[in-house]
């Protein structure tokens, strides 16, 4: 006669393990669902990004173009603002040069005041005022249509030897990712090339960082980037002790939303959905940057949307938080709040 105790912990066992098994298989459907929906977004998101490419460069080019006479007598040139603007563009004066549609030397002979450009070339640098430096980079490609047309793609067994050396880590951040790009550290339009000595391998966000700010020194872009991704490491171990199921760099390389946190309610059996954004700068949250993440947060249709900064919080952030219905929490406020959203849901 079988023993009723063992009988009956194996009876348990058995209820135990049928029961964990409904729980998490909705859990793994959703998940999959939502990588899906991730991964289609991220497809959206990349068309739209080439049907944009053409019409920003056809804007560049009229802003080089359409310069008036009225503008032309307003304009007043010196040899100091020249060198500053050039400066601040991070050029050097033969790319300078190409953007105006003179040498490099001539633009060395303004500098030095030696000569004096022309009511035509006045324009043409008044209308350079406004560039920044990405302008000024696809304005620099858009200009060297020759160079681009003798450009062939990466080798493959370039690609992979960079990927090899790289063992699997961003060269900036040093964080491990299957998502690795290839990044020229002279950028081709300055004269880089593909050699190996010249490329590295990058996560897709410090992939856009770089190209925000290429003339950034790289220790304070790496300054930088480690400590975003500190933050972002902290705001994953917070959701991850609550139970969370996580999807990292949810939008990939625009930088914007980093963590997409779900997870089952046990009392209500409703989904609970977090968007977050972590930022890590050395300036205050500002407005507009609210607004932007609050715009991404309408897109994933989730509960929650918050950004978590390492800065104190202002009030034009806080009343912009407020009207688009984001929290803005420090790393010691995200748990309790977590905490308290299964309260919610219950309620």
């Amino acid at each position: 006669m079988p023993n009723i105790t063992t009988v009956l912990k194996e009876e348990i066992l058995r209820l135990a393990r049928k029961e964990a098994r409904k729980q998490t298989d909705a859990l793994r459907k959703a998940s999959a669902q939502y990588r899906k929906d991730i991964a289609e977004m991220k497809r959206r998101v990349s068309d739209l990004q080439r049907e944009v490419a053409p019409l920003q460069k056809q804007v560049l080019r009229g802003a080089l173009s359409q310069v008036g006479e009225a503008e032309e007598e307003r304009v007043r040139f010196t040899a100091k603002g020249l060198r500053s603007h050039r400066k601040r563009l991070a050029l050097s004066a033969a790319d300078y040069g190409k953007l105006i549609g003179v040498t490099g030397q001539t633009i060395y002979s303004w500098e030095r005041e030696t000569s004096r450009p022309g009511s035509q070339q006045i324009a043409r640098i008044a209308s350079l005022r406004y560039f920044g430096k990405r302008e000024a980079e696809v304005c620099l490609e858009e200009r060297s249509p020759r160079d681009r047309k003798r450009r062939q793609p990466i080798g493959q067994s370039t690609r992979e030897e960079v990927l090899r050396r790289s063992s699997g880590r961003c060269a900036i951040c040093g964080r491990a990712t299957n998502e690795l790009q290839i990044d020229h550290i002279r950028p081709m339009a300055r004269g880089g090339n593909d050699s190996l000595d010249n490329l590295r391998a990058v996560c897709p966000s410090c992939h856009v960082a770089v190209h925000r700010r290429p003339a950034s020194r790289m220790a304070d872009l790496k300054q930088r980037v480690e400590g975003a991704y500190l933050i972002e490491r902290l705001v994953a171990g917070v959701f991850g002790r609550l139970g969370y199921a996580l999807l990292t760099g949810a939008t990939g390389p625009d930088a914007g939303v980093d963590l997409v946190a779900r997870k089952i309610d046990s009392a209500t059996r409703m989904p609970i959905s977090i968007v977050v954004e972590c930022k890590y700068t050395g300036r205050s949250l500002s407005a507009a940057q609210v607004a932007e993440f609050a715009r991404k947060f309408e897109q994933y249709a989730t509960d929650h949307g918050v950004v978590v900064t390492n800065q104190p919080i202002t009030r034009a952030a806080k009343t912009a938080a407020d009207k688009w219905r984001v929290r803005i929490l420090s790393i010691d406020e995200l748990a309790p709040f977590v905490e308290s959203l299964a309260g919610e849901h219950d309620a």
